[in-house]
């Protein structure tokens, strides 16, 4: 199989995630044109991305919606539950601990981690907070396999350090801050203030008639 390029692998979310939109309304097939046009994408690259994963749907018929549900969930590999830490459990990792979009995508919160006395061994929406010193131990019994960085911007580096003890190699990064990882792992950070800064811009240039 050719390199599935990162934009395919985040379309293929976008696929799922409006598949399972058009079976709650009830829809059994859809054409490749309609989908694109609900998330304002080209018909030839709906089915260009498809094609790197084998053949659905039939010509001028479409795809069974939850036929093509299915297999890209099989192919992203949320069909089971894909068991995640939260490390950090300030306001933002409380607020993520309470996301409900975990359990419909295939996710499940399977431990807590803090280093404040306060919070360890308490338990938070059914989820137990461990000590960030009992990681590793922890990630093993439980089989995390993702981990989810939430702690303040200084402490970033130090947690980070802990996760790759745990031979975690996929993270999700929600500071500031850019931390060092080998090759081999996969991080995606997430900086709402980019988002803002981008919606900044684009109120001012509409106020100034750009």
């Amino acid at each position: 199989m050719p390199k599935i390029p990162d934009a395919t692998i985040k379309r293929l979310s976008l696929y799922c995630k409006e598949l399972r939109v058009l079976s709650n309304e009830g829809m059994e097939v859809v054409l490749s044109k309609d989908l694109a046009n609900r998330l304002d994408l080209n018909p030839t690259q709906v089915r260009k991305d498809l094609s790197y994963f084998g053949k659905f749907g039939r010509r001028k018929r479409g795809y069974d919606v939850s036929e093509l549900l299915a297999n890209l969930s099989e192919i992203l590999g949320i069909t089971t539950d894909n068991k995640i830490g939260i490390f950090g459990l300030g306001n933002l990792g409380r607020a993520l601990l309470n996301f409900k979009g975990f359990s419909v995508r295939g996710f499940y919160v399977a431990a807590l981690f803090d280093v404040d006395p306060a919070k360890i061994g308490s338990t938070l929406f059914g989820k137990q907070c461990y000590a960030l010193s009992d990681a590793q131990e922890i990630v093993k019994k439980e089989g995390i396999k993702i981990a989810v960085l939430a702690v303040p911007d200084g402490a970033a580096q130090d947690v980070m350090d802990v996760i790759l003890g745990c031979g975690i190699k996929s993270i999700l990064n929600f500071t500031q801050r850019h931390v060092v990882v080998p090759e081999d792992v996969m991080i995606r950070s997430v900086d709402f203030t980019d988002k803002l800064e981008l919606l900044a811009y684009f109120s001012r240039s509409k106020s100034n008639g750009r």
